[in-house]
């Protein structure tokens, strides 16, 4: 996901959600976010050699994501992270 800060995260979740109806819509029940840490290129988009991922610290605490604004919503989860 483009941008490497929390803030960055919550309004892309945020703004991703909006497509299917919002963080309030009873039918959207969370999500789980992926590729967290992992190259990017030029534009901002994931580069396809994942192998240098391995390599890279992580930018984002994973355990940070938990305590996003999007996420205090009750009817939003995060149920999974991975990097």
């Amino acid at each position: 996901m483009p941008g490497s800060n929390l803030e960055q995260l919550n309004d892309q979740l945020e703004l991703t959600a909006q497509t299917f109806g919002g963080i309030t819509n009873h039918r959207i029940l969370g999500c789980i976010i992926n590729k967290i840490g992992a190259p990017l290129d030029e534009e901002g988009h994931t580069r396809i050699d994942l192998a240098a991922a391995a390599k890279a610290e992580t930018p984002i605490d994973l355990k940070s994501i938990d305590n996003l604004a999007v996420f205090q919503n009750k009817n939003f989860h995060c149920f999974g992270k991975m990097t």
